[in-house]
């Protein structure tokens, strides 16, 4: 299956089942939202699922490939890309040589030499993603000079960068008011309906942001699945609605 698949992952901590069998898949060019109140499990998923942690058992796969036991790095080279609630980018760098830096990242046989910002092909391309996230502007400025939404915008054009199938979004617009959320998710809408191939998988608290991004809804409750399927039949859930959602 082209996707994202995770079967049966359990993961306990101390005694504490942090995830006790959870089980999803999602298809390319499809968006899955993970909701749920803290200590739900989503932290931990999302861990399991980007290879910062290996599950005590279960499997995740991307593409049809079993990359439970690989490395963050390795699965990159699969064609998975995360971003984080915190942005994790190089102060130092400026913007344009952030993206360039991904896009060789992805690329690691070494396909250009001499100087990247001065080679054609990665101008370009570079120059397709900084439009992409609306950062052309501010293409020649230092990292630390970025506010908050230019730094997730910036963070999510690096992983795009990479041309990945699968795309793990933690809090994509963690910290932003709303009109940095507004252009982060039209971002996100064009990175979509730009490629048939890309999978995402994302979790915000902004409920905005998760309606106006997800194809399906999957519901966590202490490290299960509660329930899944499209946002709108989740959401009026009465359990959902009242106790996840916050609507009574």
């Amino acid at each position: 299956m082209s996707g994202l698949v995770v079967e049966d992952v359990k993961k306990t901590y101390a005694g504490f089942a942090a995830l006790g069998g959870v089980s999803i898949q999602a298809e390319k060019g499809s968006c899955l939202a993970v909701v749920g109140p803290n200590g739900a499990g989503k932290s931990t998923l999302f861990a399991i699922i980007s290879g910062q942690t290996r599950p005590d058992s279960g499997r995740v796969l991307v593409n049809g490939a079993d990359v439970t036991r690989l490395k963050p790095d390795a699965r990159s080279a699969r064609g998975l890309s995360r971003t984080f609630q915190v942005a994790r980018l190089f102060n130092t760098f400026t913007v344009r040589e952030s993206v360039v830096a991904a896009i060789q990242a992805a690329h690691r046989r070494g396909r250009w030499t001499g100087d990247p910002l001065k080679n054609a092909e990665l101008r370009e391309r570079s120059a397709a993603v900084l439009d992409l996230v609306r950062m052309g502007p501010v293409a020649d400025r230092l990292v630390r000079e970025l506010t908050q939404g230019q730094r997730k915008r910036l963070e999510f054009g690096m992983a795009y960068a990479q041309e990945p199938s699968v795309l793990v979004l933690d809090e994509p617009t963690a910290g932003m008011g709303r009109e940095d959320t507004e252009t982060v998710m039209e971002v996100l809408n064009d990175a979509k309906s730009s490629s048939e191939d890309l999978m995402v998988l994302l979790t915000a608290h902004d409920m905005d942001v998760i309606f106006g991004l997800a194809d399906r809804l999957v519901v966590m409750a202490q490290g299960k699945v509660l329930l899944e399927g499209e946002p709108k039949e989740v959401a009026n859930h009465p359990t959902v609605a009242e106790v996840y959602l916050g609507r009574r």
